[in-house]
């Protein structure tokens, strides 16, 4: 569809496959098959022009209104994927989050505000591998016992 409105709007194979980034041969194609499948012409095609046919004409406006929808909806989509980035989850004991995290999630907030902070309250002794593996794929992680040793850190592996 985006080669046919290419060529539409350009009204010239060459300069719209060299706008597309790909050979005119590749481009006329892509015009071939979708002609192919909607069983019509969609251009008249000279040797310096190609103008579109009663079909094409009809069906521009349909790919404009689809192209714009499509790249709307991709545009919200990486959006709301980067919102969801945009997360850290933190699991702590309850003496760490009712002591120590309140102060380090204001200090963190006010330097980070595009960052959502959630806390998950845990015993982190007895559901460190299944919290690890589901719940925080990539998220820091408290206890108050203070930080793990290098030695026995793991990266945290993410969901499936």
């Amino acid at each position: 569809m985006r080669a046919f409105l290419q060529v539409a709007r350009i009204g010239n194979f060459t300069r719209a496959a060299e706008q597309a980034h790909i050979t005119q041969a590749g481009l006329s194609i892509l015009i071939r098959e979708m002609e192919k499948q909607l069983v019509c012409r969609l251009f008249d095609r000279t040797t310096r022009m190609v103008s579109l046919t009663p079909a094409g004409r009809r069906l521009l406006p349909v790919v404009e209104r689809l192209l714009t929808d499509l790249d709307d909806v991709a545009a919200e989509l990486g959006a709301e994927g980067d919102a969801a980035r945009q997360t850290l989850r933190i699991a702590a004991t309850p003496l760490v989050s009712s002591h120590l995290l309140p102060w380090v999630f204001a200090s963190f907030r006010e330097a980070h505000p595009q960052i959502a902070l959630r806390l998950f309250d845990a015993d982190l002794r007895a559901t460190s591998r299944r919290w690890w593996r589901r719940a925080m794929p990539t998220s820091a992680w408290a206890s108050s016992s203070g930080p793990r040793p290098a030695s026995t850190a793991r990266p945290w592996a993410a969901s499936s």
